[in-house]
């Protein structure tokens, strides 16, 4: 009887095992299948037939065949594992998520020999599971992104915020909208300006969102610190996010420029004030007269000045006609040009008004025509200027330089006379001291010859001085007329340097030559030798004996220059600025410098007027004194406008 019931307890079991839908196994200690119901074959799809005797592994993913020897250790302990959570692989080779109870197997004698599994699918339990957590995530997400787009818009709400602080909000804000907080760093440009996080850098992760805003370009860049994948999600909110800002700049941009013309209006409506308040005084202090009549020539308005400068007060003349302070002639004059401020017309012209006390008023009028808005001529403003002291004053000085005009006449006409009546005689001593000299040297006592060579340099500076004083008239005159012709220049130098060569070698000065073979240039040869000679001869005197000059000679596409070179005692600042300028000599006579201190200071003025008309320049240059000077001369190959 007890066997019956024994049986047909196990009979039920089997019927429970085999028909349950977990599935239900048992194993080895060593791993081989030894029981299989049809729950395990739903689940796994192997047959019983398929599956028994073989190894459990085949239902282990690669990754966990490691769970084989934990689960045996334990089993071997007795110990029993409940709602074990992991990965089986079905036959078709995809992987399911199963729940396992493994408890031990006995024999009689109460030693371990196997071990049993219920597994249970928990798949569809767990991509539930996964889903919902997908779905809490993403509503997590959404939240961050829906507080951050609602915090971008509150900023504007903030009272008088500025653009920067704006985009500051912005920046708070935006980290905590993505994934990774931690590692997100922004930056914004705008306007030509840069906004970013204290923790920004420009990495290779990042999204871009660019937009237009009032034609300038809003750029918002968004960089993971380190290697990490944006969600679509994040992708959309970066644009949703400038799309945002575009909004709230539009908004903020358009209430600073309402503010702004708010503000330029009050400071227009402001200025208007001044500037009325202002030219009320500038009319009322003015120190000319201000004169404004309408379309028929009647006062309307007139600053005291005005008044005065008639002899009348501005009540005796408001209201009158313009012309009643004219005489006749002066009246059609004036009708005339009132016609020209009719057709618009802004003129300046001299009038002459009537005193109170008829003596006539001589003035500069400049006037300019009214119009009101819709263009119809109202009458003139006329701002007008008491001349009459300096029309006497014109006359006066057209009288003095006729005057003038003929005394410099009278002094030219004299220079020239006494020059050519001085030259005449000083001719003769001239030639007379050369012929003693030449013929009758050794028949002088050395007394006589010293007077004889007295006689002839001073001769000689004389009719220099004579030739300058000539000179200069004719320059005053724009009387001296230049020769030009082809001439080499170099052949030119060379022979100014043997006419200077006696006194060159006099004062034992050397003088170097670094001449090209051959210049040709257009100059009237006779002038051109006087302005090197007089150069050369200067630089000669001022040069201490033993010195040196150089000479040289340079040429471009430009111009054609000609340098001389002293060691001499040199020039300062004001010796420069007084060195071409008529009868500008430099004193230096008895200041120890070993120099020749005779001369009218003519050469040099004359010289650079010669150079001048040959449409060249003479430029001076040196370091100061005991230091030398440069000459150098220009001599320009197209004319100058200068």
């Amino acid at each position: 009887m007890y066997q019956m019931k024994t049986e047909e307890v196990q009979a039920r079991l089997s019927s429970i095992v085999e028909n349950s839908d977990d599935a239900i196994l048992s194993k080895t200690l060593d791993g081989s299948i030894l029981s299989w119901n049809k729950g395990a074959e739903k689940i796994y799809g192997y047959s019983a037939e398929e599956i028994i005797g073989q190894p459990i592994s085949i239902l282990f993913p690669p990754d966990r065949l490691n769970e084989i020897m934990l689960i045996i250790e334990k089993i071997r302990k007795g110990e029993h594992i409940d709602h074990f959570e992991t990965i089986r692989t079905k036959k078709d080779g995809t992987q399911l998520f199963v729940s396992l109870t493994i408890s031990p197997i006995k024999d009689r004698e109460g030693n371990i020999v196997g071990a049993s599994t219920i597994a249970r699918d928990v798949t569809e339990q767990r991509e539930t599971e996964n889903r919902l957590k997908k779905s809490e995530h993403k509503l997590k997400e959404r939240v961050k992104e829906l507080k951050c787009l609602y915090g971008i818009s509150s900023l504007i709400e903030t009272k008088d915020i500025s653009i920067e602080k704006i985009f500051e909000g912005t920046l708070n804000l935006i980290p905590s909208a993505w994934q990774y907080p931690e590692i997100t760093s922004t930056i914004i440009f705008y306007d030509q300006k840069k906004f970013k996080t204290k923790n920004y850098k420009k990495t290779k992760w990042k999204l871009t969102s660019k937009i237009e805003v009032n034609m300038k370009e809003l750029v918002l860049e968004v960089n993971y610190l380190e290697d990490y994948q944006f969600l679509k999600e994040e992708e959309l909110l970066i644009n949703d996010i400038t799309d945002r800002l575009k909004a709230i700049l539009e908004h903020k941009e358009a209430e600073l420029q309402l503010i702004e013309k708010d503000k330029i209006l009050e400071r227009k409506v402001q200025e208007l004030r001044e500037s009325e308040e202002k030219y009320r005084r500038l009319i009322e202090d003015s120190t000319e007269g201000v004169w404004v009549f309408d379309e028929n020539a009647n006062t309307s308005l007139l600053n005291p000045r005005m008044a005065e400068m008639l002899g009348y007060t501005i009540k005796e003349m408001n209201g009158k006609s313009l012309y009643a302070f004219m005489e006749e002639n002066e009246v059609k004059k004036a009708k005339l040009k009132l016609n020209n401020r009719k057709d618009g017309i802004k003129e300046e012209q001299e009038i002459e008004f009537l005193h109170k006390n008829g003596n006539k008023i001589y003035t500069i009028l400049s006037s300019s025509p009214i119009f009101d808005q819709n263009g119809k001529f109202k009458g003139a403003m006329a701002f007008i200027k008491d001349i009459t002291e300096r029309k006497r004053a014109e006359k006066l000085i057209i009288e003095e330089n006729l005057k003038l005009a003929e005394l410099n006449r009278i002094k030219k006409s004299l220079i020239t006379r006494i020059s050519h009546e001085l030259k005449t005689p000083l001719n003769a001593i001239n030639s007379a001291s050369h012929l003693l000299l030449n013929f009758y040297k050794d028949d002088m006592s050395e007394k006589v010859l010293e007077h004889n060579l007295i006689i002839s340099k001073g001769s000689k500076r004389l009719k220099t001085l004579i030739e300058g004083i000539l000179d200069i008239s004719r320059l005053e005159e724009d009387s001296l007329e230049l020769n030009k012709k082809k001439e080499d220049i170099v052949k030119i130098m060379e022979d100014c340097v043997a006419d200077l060569s006696f006194m060159s070698n006099n004062r034992n000065i050397s003088i170097y030559l670094d001449f090209p073979h051959e210049i040709d240039f257009e100059v009237d040869k006779i002038r051109f030798e006087q302005v090197i000679m007089n150069i050369l001869t200067n630089a000669i005197k001022n040069t201490p004996k033993n010195g040196k000059i150089y000479l040289n000679i340079n040429k471009n596409d430009e111009y054609i220059e000609i340098s001389i070179r002293d060691t001499g005692v040199g020039l300062t600042e004001d010796e420069k600025n007084k060195l071409f300028t008529k009868f500008g000599k430099i004193e230096r006579h008895g200041k120890r410098l070993d120099v020749d201190t005779e001369g009218s200071g003519l050469g040099l003025f004359i010289s650079k007027e010669l150079v001048e008309l040959h449409d060249g320049e003479i430029l001076v240059d040196s370091d100061g004194r005991n230091k030398g000077a440069t000459f150098k001369i220009r001599l320009y190959k197209n004319k100058r406008n200068l």
